[in-house]
């Protein structure tokens, strides 16, 4: 760093790796002139993915000192180093949350479902329960390549846990595609808003033992049939979501199969229904 001491054992530098910490004893020096002191905190290693807030850092601290510097000689304020430290770990955060926020997967907007390519047909399903073991819903939605609705389901699930109705609601759905004629012609893609559910279907060994039967008939369907599972937010699952829901503590199941315009009417009237 430019930086050098002499003593006894010869010039140390300030770069040396805990010299002359151990010669004087203390942990750290901060040099005398900005520049160096820039070039030391530069020199910390950190993980690539810290090394923008680990930078920033830096001139967010220098800063708070310089305010606290103000205060105290301006303003006649006394120094209190914890409150220097809370204010500083609070700005930190503040930017810390700003940076990463920046590079996350944004969630979609409400509706913003992704077609299927040619020869695939993609249900969306989804179920819902009145708390965490009560009466429960199920419902599902399937459209072609065009957005054109084809099917589409909505009932009861009985009583069951969020978990347990998720894979029931997957294999009612997949008993239904494999009744349809179009199953002969068309792939199957399901999306569903449960990330753990999904992983189960992909990954066997991830299921626990209680779900085994489940997962395991599930996984089999995609198998077979050379179908696909895979994890779509709530707000691309939403018409799902509110079929579900709307079954709740009703015992009837509807399945709707008819023409594009009367059953994109029929959706319309039975989630606007009372």
């Amino acid at each position: 760093m430019g930086m050098e001491y002499s003593s006894e054992k010869g010039p140390i530098r300030l770069g040396d790796s805990g010299t002359w910490s151990k010669l004087w004893n203390v942990q750290v020096v901060v040099p005398g002139i900005l520049r160096d002191l820039i070039q030391m905190w530069e020199n910390v290693y950190v993980k690539e993915s810290a090394k923008l807030v680990w930078r920033i850092s830096f001139f967010e601290i220098v800063w708070s000192i310089w305010l606290c510097q103000n205060k105290i000689v301006f303003q006649e304020k006394l120094w209190d180093f914890e409150s220097l430290m809370d204010m500083i770990l609070l700005r930190l955060g503040f930017l810390s949350q700003a940076l990463v926020s920046s590079n996350i997967i944004r969630r979609p907007l409400c509706g913003s479902w992704s077609a299927p390519p040619m020869g695939w047909l993609k249900f969306n399903v989804n179920a819902s329960v009145c708390g965490g073991f009560s009466e429960a819903g199920i419902g599902g939605i399937l459209r072609n390549h065009g957005g054109n609705i084809l099917v589409f389901f909505s009932g009861s699930g009985g009583i069951s846990d969020p978990t347990g109705v998720e894979l029931a609601t997957i294999l009612k759905e997949y008993h239904i595609f494999r009744n349809l004629q179009l199953s002969e012609s068309h792939k199957l893609m399901v999306e569903f808003d449960s990330l753990l559910v999904v992983r189960w279907i992909n990954d066997l060994s991830c299921a626990p033992t209680f779900f085994t039967e489940l997962v395991n008939e599930c996984r089999a369907f995609c198998v077979e049939n050379g179908w696909t599972i895979g994890f779509v937010f709530r707000e691309s699952n939403d018409i799902a979501y509110q079929l579900a829901r709307k079954r709740i503590g009703r015992n009837q199941l509807l399945l709707w199969q008819d023409l594009y315009d009367s059953i994109e009417c029929g959706i319309s009237r039975m989630l606007h229904e009372n």
